[in-house]
């Protein structure tokens, strides 16, 4: 990931928001950074002209920030203060622009959060906490001009890494209680809100250690073992196959609470997807190349065709972030004609932000999508193999907001 993130880079050191972009986005740019001097912590290797760069970069914008009048200010002033955060966290801190931050009268709680963060990295936790104790632990309800990709449980993950830096173990603790159970439970989660969960319960668990060592024993599926460990994690893979149920036993034979989880992955039985669709529609045929219809259930070895399918939003707001994704059978195969380097940007589709094209499947990324607007996507495909193969449903959904998808059924396809 380290090295894919230098075909994201521009040439005034931020990130673009795809590879192979050329303008730079604010908030990927300072989320990257985030993670390279994460990583830089851990021992990674970071190319220091890379990071030297968006440091750079990043001090720059910082100075030069000013608050902006429009949909979008709130987004801009959180940005700003996660910035901010992060040049401190990078030992390059804009003090300047820091406090110019704090004395804004109507300052938000999320950058109030961010911005006591990034003063508590430098040594000024009295500022810090003098700009939390002005705030509210509200939820916060992200519309459509966020441009932070925000979530409930990201914010409460920001209040958790600024207590533990401030070490407020108590407040910090109901906080990694709840964070917990949102991680453990089935809700839908975003990569970011993810991401941020875990790393602010790792550094909580970093600076609260838990005392004493694991000592239980566990039995399944026929096999016992006697396990003692002093991390805080400890992992196994219990059965490679199952059937339909399998007994699991855990027995404590230690001091320290236990907190068991069992993850179970498969494969879901062929034919059984229904179709579906909220918030966004899908229409999906398959022409030859005069677009002509083409029968795909009995398709003569060698046929070309392509795939058309078209997302459309029927609603009256706009929608940002989807992602289209096409599975191909095992007898199908794309005939990917763009011959560039890997990761550029595919520009012949209009309102295609970005598509990755793999040997099976198209992920096509579309930024934004307006109301009552529709995008097209065509992808050549070649029938090359005989036989008779599965076609998993094509699949849209919103990357932020699981509410917004939608998908086709599946079904079966033969090469004759």
């Amino acid at each position: 990931m380290i090295r894919r993130l230098r075909s994201y880079q521009t040439v005034d050191g931020a990130f673009s928001y795809w590879p192979g972009g050329t303008s730079s986005n604010a908030w990927g740019t300072v989320y990257a950074t985030h993670f390279l001097l994460s990583a830089e912590a851990k021992g990674y290797l970071i190319p220091d002209a890379m990071k030297r760069s968006v440091l750079n970069n990043l001090r720059r914008v910082a100075r030069d920030w000013k608050p902006v009048s429009s949909y979008y200010a709130r987004s801009e002033e959180m940005t700003q203060a996660y910035r901010l955060y992060v040049l401190a966290l990078g030992q390059v801190p804009e003090v300047g622009a820091m406090n110019r931050l704090k004395e804004n009268k109507s300052l938000a709680p999320m950058s109030r959060w961010l911005l006591a963060s990034g003063y508590a990295l430098i040594g000024r936790s009295d500022v810090a906490k003098s700009l939390i104790e002005k705030t509210t632990a509200l939820k916060t309800d992200y519309s459509d001009y966020d441009l932070t990709f925000g979530s409930d449980l990201r914010d409460q993950a920001i209040r958790l890494m600024t207590l533990v830096l401030l070490g407020d173990g108590k407040e910090a603790a109901v906080l990694t209680r709840d964070i917990s159970k949102v991680l453990s439970s089935d809700d839908w989660l975003s990569t970011q809100s993810t991401a941020f969960a875990l790393v602010s319960l790792s550094e909580y668990m970093a600076k609260y250690k838990v005392s004493g060592s694991m000592d239980f024993t566990y039995t399944c599926g026929g096999k016992t073992e006697k396990v003692s460990s002093t991390k805080n994690i400890w992992t196994e893979m219990l059965l490679d196959k199952t059937g339909t149920s399998a007994v699991m036993d855990i027995k404590n034979t230690g001091k320290s609470t236990l907190f068991a989880r069992i993850i179970t992955e498969g494969i879901p039985e062929q034919g059984k997807e229904e179709a579906y669709a909220n918030g966004v529609s899908l229409a999906v045929n398959y022409t030859d190349q005069n677009g002509r219809a083409v029968d795909i259930a009995r398709l003569p070895q060698g046929t070309n065709f392509v795939a058309v399918v078209t997302v459309k939003n029927p609603t009256a707001r706009g929608m940002n972030n989807l992602v289209l994704t096409e599975i191909f059978p095992a007898g199908w195969e794309i005939l990917n004609t763009r011959f560039l380097n890997d990761g550029a940007t595919d520009k012949k589709e209009v309102g295609i932000n970005y598509q990755d094209i793999r040997d099976d499947k198209v992920y096509s990324y579309i930024d934004n999508l307006p109301s009552g607007r529709q995008v097209t996507v065509k992808i050549n495909l070649c029938a090359v193999y005989p036989g008779r193969f599965y076609l998993p449903p094509v699949y849209c959904e919103a990357m932020y907001d699981n509410l917004i998808r939608a998908n086709t059924e599946g079904r079966e396809v033969t090469v004759e």
